[in-house]
């Protein structure tokens, strides 16, 4: 009798499953078409950051970096591609200006779809999940927001999250070299290289540094400026660009939000200084750990509480993500699932029950306002995660 009870909830639970996963590849395919619609619509800004109008700059001999400074007034960097990123993503956007920017936006949409699955089979292999496993962890990350913002909006962040893989490679010259590439993105950089430094001290941070370095001699002599002068622009770009109400949950805005050292000039160069007095601390302790994918997961996790991101960045959950979905047997790896789908899904279903409840219609790109309250609570949801990332690591 009990054997025929047994089997009867096994069927059911099966059942279950079943049209859970049938929901989820439907919620998924869903998502991966609205993001086509949106990458490639001028309507809807499709590949609003993807850096093409920039290297077309570059590539008719004017610093982008200068001509965004001066005001942009013929508008030839268009949309937000605003020129934040290191030198070098000149160089690795340049085979996309060979084409029109319609085809190039599709050829950039393509490529990062490419890269996120690339990601995900290296992480899950690494991992060693089974099948099922990978195929839930890859649907719910393509149905997640993040993902979507990312793809429509064509940000640079698929670069980034594949770069960072390179932690994974063996031998620490070529992963030190390999990773520096993701120097490009400054608000990931400032806790990688301090770990390399901890970890492999000045001869790693010469093989982090080879790539943008060389980016950078190279942008400044086609340019024929001086080397001096261009080091320091894309920083001043990205002070220019950035926008304190846009960014989901860091320790760097929460500083402008109390207006800490409001009272003080160059407030936003003090308030960097703060926080990469945190990373170095934050990285120091992370030096201490062996395996290279904790690392690479833990710099991820606390580069998102310690800079200023958007949706789109937090893409680079997906190792804490899959690494947490390995270890859902524990107490830490439920918790830090339920965060993650906090950032990946939870935010955004807020956004269009609250746009529902003031407009009485639905949307499916609801504009998001992020409060001072969101910040802050999201800051310490990604700390908590970052805690119980390193405790599931810790206790392996």
């Amino acid at each position: 009798m009990n054997n025929s009870i047994n089997n009867f909830f096994k069927k059911i639970n099966k059942k279950i499953l079943l049209v859970f996963l049938i929901l989820l590849i439907l919620i998924t395919a869903v998502s991966i078409i609205h993001s086509f619609k949106l990458a490639n619509n001028s309507l809807t800004g499709g590949g609003v950051d993807f850096q093409f109008s920039p290297t077309l700059l570059f590539l008719e001999s004017i610093n982008p970096y200068q001509y965004f400074l001066d005001g942009n007034r013929d508008n030839k960097i268009f949309y937000a591609q605003w020129p934040s990123y290191s030198h070098l993503i000149h160089v690795l956007i340049y085979p996309f200006t060979f084409f029109e920017w319609e085809t190039a936006r599709l050829l950039w949409y393509i490529s990062n779809l490419i890269l996120s699955l690339i990601c995900i089979i290296i992480i899950s292999n690494y991992l060693k999940l089974n099948l099922y496993e990978t195929i839930i962890g890859s649907l719910f990350f393509f149905c997640s927001s993040p993902f979507r913002n990312c793809i429509s909006t064509g940000n640079q962040t698929f670069i980034i999250l594949f770069i960072f893989l390179g932690l994974l490679l063996k031998h620490k010259d070529l992963r030190n070299t390999f990773v520096g590439i993701s120097f490009i993105k400054y608000n990931f950089s400032p806790i990688l290289a301090f770990y390399i430094y901890f970890k492999h001290g000045f001869r790693g941070l010469f093989f982090a540094s080879i790539t943008c370095t060389l980016g950078w001699l190279f942008f400044s002599y086609y340019l024929n400026e001086n080397i001096f002068v261009t080091l320091f622009q894309p920083i001043k770009v990205a002070l220019v660009a950035f926008y304190q109400d846009s960014s989901r949950g860091d320790i760097f805005t929460i500083l402008g939000i109390f207006k800490i050292l409001d009272n003080i000039n160059n407030f936003d160069i003090y308030r960097i200084l703060v926080v990469i007095l945190l990373s170095s601390i934050v990285a120091k302790d992370i030096s201490k750990l062996n395996n290279n994918f904790d690392v690479l997961n833990l710099i991820l996790l606390s580069s998102l509480f310690l800079f200023p991101h958007l949706m789109y960045d937090f893409i680079v959950l997906l190792p804490s993500f899959l690494y947490s979905l390995s270890k859902r047997n524990k107490v830490e790896g439920k918790i830090s699932l339920i965060i993650v789908f906090y950032f990946w899904i939870g935010i955004r279903l807020k956004d269009y029950l609250l746009y529902f409840i003031f407009n009485k219609n639905i949307i499916l790109s609801p504009i998001s306002h992020v409060s001072d309250f969101q910040v802050i609570f999201n800051c310490i949801l990604l700390m908590t995660l970052y805690y119980f990332n390193k405790k599931l690591i810790l206790n392996k």
